[in-house]
This record gives C-alpha cells, sequence and structure tokens, in this order.
C-alpha cells in the first residue's frame, strides 16, 4: 500500500480522483470475489493482494476529493469523513459475521441447531468440530459475495459521479474566494487581523 500510495499521484491526474475512486471500488469488489472462490492459501494471497490494491487508494482519496470538492467544510468535514469511515467498519463487520452464522446454519441443515453445536465443541463431543468446520467452510464464501455487493454499488455511485464530471469539463477542485479566509476565520482568537 505505501508504494501504490507513494505512486498515486500520476494515477488520479490520469483518472481523475473520483475516476480513481472507481477503480478502487472495482477492484475491491473484484478482490472479494475473488476470495469467495479461493480454495488455496496461493489463490487467496492473489486475491487479497487485487483486493488490497483497491482498497489502498479508497481512504487518501476520499479525504482529497472531500478537501477539493468542499473546501468550507474543514477539519469538521474531514472529521466527519474519518468517523463516517469508522462507522461503517462498526456496521459491516457484525453484519458479516451476522451473514456467516446464517450460512453456516443453512449448511448445517435444521437439523442441527449452530449454537447447539457450538456448545457441543466446547464440550468437546466426537465430532463436533469437524461438522461445524465443513458448514462453516462452504459459509465463508457466501459472506464475501455478499460484501461484494457493497462494492459493486461503490462501482455505479463513482461511475455516474465520474462521467458526470468528464461532461461537466473534467474533475476541477473548489477554489475558496479571496476574503473567503477572513470569513472562516472571523471572531476566532488569533485570526489574522483585516487590512
Amino acid at each position: 500500500m505505501f508504494v501504490m500510495r507513494h505512486f498515486a499521484g500520476p494515477l488520479a491526474h490520469r483518472l481523475s480522483p473520483v475516476g480513481l475512486m472507481w477503480l478502487s471500488s472495482v477492484l475491491a469488489g473484484l478482490g472479494l470475489l475473488a476470495l469467495s472462490a479461493s480454495h488455496s492459501p496461493i489463490a487467496a494471497l492473489l486475491a487479497a493482494t487485487v483486493w488490497g490494491a483497491g482498497v489502498c487508494y479508497m481512504w487518501p482519496t476520499m479525504l482529497g476529493v472531500t478537501s477539493e470538492r468542499f473546501p468550507k467544510g474543514g477539519a469538521l468535514l474531514m472529521g466527519l469523513m474519518g468517523t463516517a469511515g469508522n462507522l461503517s467498519m462498526y456496521f459491516v463487520l457484525p453484519l458479516m459475521g451476522r451473514w456467516y452464522d446464517k450460512w453456516t446454519q443453512f449448511y448445517l441443515g435444521s437439523t442441527t441447531n449452530l449454537q447447539d453445536l457450538m456448545g457441543q465443541v466446547s464440550q468437546e463431543v466426537p465430532g463436533a468440530v469437524e461438522k461445524l468446520d465443513q458448514a462453516r467452510s462452504v459459509a465463508v464464501p457466501h459472506v464475501f459475495r455478499d460484501v461484494a455487493a457493497i462494492a459493486i454499488v461503490l462501482v455505479v455511485v463513482f461511475g455516474i459521479l465520474w462521467l458526470r464530471d468528464k461532461a461537466m469539463g473534467g474533475y476541477k477542485a473548489v477554489k475558496l474566494q479571496t476574503g473567503a479566509e477572513d470569513e472562516l476565520t472571523e471572531g476566532f482568537e488569533g485570526a489574522a487581523p483585516k487590512e
């Protein structure tokens, strides 16, 4: 990620920051789908690398787009973007856990309850670990495919924004008007005095 972010400038200038967000979403989605189909450590590592290549640009590019498109938002808006990113993890990770349990229960069938089986595992009942591991191994791909749907939504959203920008002459950062910094700092102690 360090190397890819270090050389992100030329890519962002070639595609535009919104185009880079689109590409990131495509790579992240493809990586998640590849993870769902991985059946070996090498395949999983390659799929995770594709996913990592996608997500490595998302955070810094989103902050850059936010600061360039909404400069009056300042530190508050940047903080809200950080909060939104953290909240997404707060909601998505437990959701993935619920999906994982749902799919595991599906593959256990209606005759075996997941909670009861986990109790049997903790009591070291013979065959319980194998039965749980087998159901979990076939449930995992479904979770990655379900999360890949989020990436598909992002591909559509960033694709629409990218096309809109192209139709309007390309990506342009919003510049604050001269004197706008005075309006933003007026009334704050230590603000630069007006001449």
